[in-house]
């Protein structure tokens, strides 16, 4: 049938083919002027200011070797005085540090910006800063983790530009956890201590050895507090917002540090296809059965090494470079 439309209409045919030809180029040319445009950016990280939050730190200089690893000029700084230039520049920072001073430098200069946001909707005033960015058309694009902070933002807020960004896979979070052979900490728990959790350390207390604080041991004393402990425990801080802990679990997971951890009712897996196969590959327990939960592994300890296996495995999956990738292209 096209041999014959070719002989019967060649000039007709010709034409056609040189527009696809034309068209095929000129894809191909913005195409590649895109990827030029985007390794134009100047990529400024600010890290977190308090230098303890160990998951916080360790997403900001996987980010910074995610960006230079695909060619980005990029700088990874401890404070928003650090840049000296902001002509094509993308600021990547965390929502405690877009205020003040820093929030309307960038707001009122239009500077392209990343917020990192690690805390609940409701909280420490973050839905007034996403109000206001919603109301002025701000150049700004939240990176979430929390599947329930993302839908709230993309429906009620139309003006935001919200992209589910959680700490994925990075060879960064390896190897951070010192090797202990002696572990003589049963159960470690460690973050705020709510009375929901406060609850739960005094059932579990009577019965174990176990070690539990809040923020204010520097990042080597927590790492040498997970090295010396059979079993981390992380449940749920309130009793809200059960989503994925990806700031804690990440870095367990992918130095094999066996770990309980209280199910995250609050799941979509249409946005969170990382997490399918969640419950065949972590120890997950409802909060009424935690206790059960790690007196069954502690009488059963040749059960963890593979677990461990399995969970790293599952864990690998899916990358944060991947993730960045395919967000870079929306951003662009």
């Amino acid at each position: 049938m096209i041999v014959k439309l070719v002989h019967k209409y060649p000039i007709f045919t010709y034409i056609l083919l040189t527009l696809l030809i034309i068209f095929i180029i000129n894809k191909i040319y913005y195409s590649l002027q895109k990827s030029q445009d985007q390794l134009q950016f100047n990529v400024k990280i600010i890290r977190h200011s308090r230098a303890d939050y160990l998951p916080l730190m360790l997403y900001s200089e996987s980010l910074f070797e995610v960006f230079k690893k695909l060619g980005y000029n990029v700088e990874l700084l401890d404070n928003f005085n650090q840049i000296n230039d902001f002509q094509n520049t993308l600021v990547i920072l965390y929502f405690f540090e877009y205020e003040g001073s820093v929030q309307n430098y960038l707001e009122e200069n239009n500077i392209k910006t990343i917020i990192i946001n690690t805390e609940f909707y409701e909280h420490f005033g973050f839905n007034q800063k996403i109000e206001r960015i919603n109301e002025k058309k701000i150049d700004c694009t939240i990176f979430e983790y929390s599947v329930v902070n993302y839908k709230i933002i993309k429906e009620k807020y139309p003006n935001v530009k919200i992209l589910y960004a959680p700490l994925l896979y990075h060879k960064r979070l390896e190897n951070i956890v010192p090797e202990t052979i002696d572990k003589d900490i049963d159960v470690l728990i460690f973050g705020a201590i709510s009375p929901r959790r406060g609850s739960l350390i005094e059932k579990i207390d009577k019965k174990y050895n176990v070690i539990y604080f809040t923020h204010g041991v520097s990042n080597d004393e927590l790492l040498k507090y997970i090295g010396r402990s059979k079993i981390v425990l992380n449940a749920h801080n309130h009793g809200y917002n059960f989503v994925f802990d990806y700031y804690r679990n990440s870095f367990l997971i992918a130095n094999n540090v066996f770990f309980i951890y209280e199910y995250p009712y609050d799941i979509d897996y249409n946005i969170e296809k990382n997490l399918n196969g969640l419950q065949e590959n972590l120890v997950v327990a409802n909060y009424d059965n935690i206790n059960d939960t790690i007196e069954y592994y502690l009488n059963n300890s040749e059960l963890i090494n593979p677990q461990l296996n399995k969970q790293n495995a599952w864990f690998k999956r899916f990358t944060l470079e991947d993730n960045i990738v395919q967000i870079l292209s929306n951003l662009a």
